[in-house]
């Protein structure tokens, strides 16, 4: 190591002390520092603002699809619990179980699906059925389904 620093010291034609060692190897360094900033400036220069743009749709798009599922969701959740309480309704719901984790529909659906069971045991259609008690058509298909398949 001394041998290099003497060497290094002819050459400059300095004495080289700690300090003008340390000097050195920072101007070193810095125009290491300079390469490296012009390299990534160089390659930062291609960058196409429009990419931006289609990452702030694409987010868009997403948001929304997000807000639909969340909908669709609520709707699946208010199917669920009516079809439960046709299940509760029909005896299928085992008394060996808890209560209901699902959220329970207005006390109106009692005297609705007593309304769907006597329309349909009258030989009604879904569609009248649906027309004479205000319940939207899918509601009384999955109604008469869980009807047939009790046998009632």
């Amino acid at each position: 190591m001394d041998q290099i620093v003497a060497e290094l010291g002819s050459i400059f034609n300095l004495p080289l002390t700690l300090p003008v060692i340390f000097a050195i190897l920072q101007i070193v360094l810095d125009l290491v520092l300079i390469f490296i900033v012009l390299f990534l400036l160089k390659r930062i220069s291609g960058f196409d603002p429009g990419k931006f743009e289609t990452l702030l749709k694409a987010l868009k798009e997403s948001h929304e699809l997000c807000e639909q599922l969340n909908r669709t969701v609520a709707k699946n959740e208010r199917i669920a619990a009516k079809i439960q309480e046709i299940m509760e309704d029909s005896g299928m719901a085992g008394s060996e179980k808890g209560p209901s984790k699902m959220q329970s529909p207005p006390a109106s659906g009692a005297s609705s699906n007593d309304e769907v069971r006597n329309l349909w045991a009258q030989g009604r259609s879904v569609d009248e059925i649906a027309d004479a008690t205000g319940i939207p058509r899918g509601e009384v298909e999955v109604m008469v389904s869980l009807l047939g398949q009790r046998g009632l």
